[in-house]
């Protein structure tokens, strides 16, 4: 995907037609001036065409420039969204991956707890493992979800 938010000749391209509209609007006073002084309807008549049409495309410069800077404000704005959602996408990731975490180390501690109790029953221990079996359903107890 291009991005267009930061790029430079995009800006240059605005830049340059705003100097278009400065330099149209100094040339058509520079005319207006100039056919004051002329006593030629003709070269005036042309002198006015020229004018009106440099007006136009010193507007048309104009608008350009500034549909431009707004469309890059969209585009701004479009992007600040993006890295919200993605910074709020990363917070989410994190919290699987410490509960993942958590997971883990619960069955990782409660195989554990199933080896002791094992090797209990296995010595001969039944009442040892008893009791441990009632202290680890006593410890897991609290954290058994309904």
């Amino acid at each position: 995907m291009k991005n267009e938010i930061f790029d430079l000749k995009g800006d240059a391209k605005e830049v340059n037609c705003l100097l278009f509209y400065i330099f149209g609007q100094f040339f058509m006073l520079f005319t207006i001036v100039i056919s004051f002084s002329i006593n030629s309807l003709k070269v005036m008549v042309i002198l006015s065409i020229i004018c009106a049409l440099l007006w136009i495309c010193s507007l048309l410069g104009l608008i350009y420039a500034v549909v431009s800077v707004i469309n890059k404000a969209k585009q701004l704005k479009k992007y600040d969204e993006m890295l919200l959602q993605t910074d709020y996408r990363l917070r989410i990731v994190k919290s699987i991956e410490k509960q993942n975490s958590q997971v883990r180390k619960f069955y990782h501690d409660l195989a554990n707890h199933i080896g002791v109790i094992e090797e209990l029953n296995k010595s001969g221990k039944k009442e040892e493992a008893k009791k441990y079996s009632e202290l680890v359903k006593k410890e897991y107890q609290d954290k058994v979800i309904e």
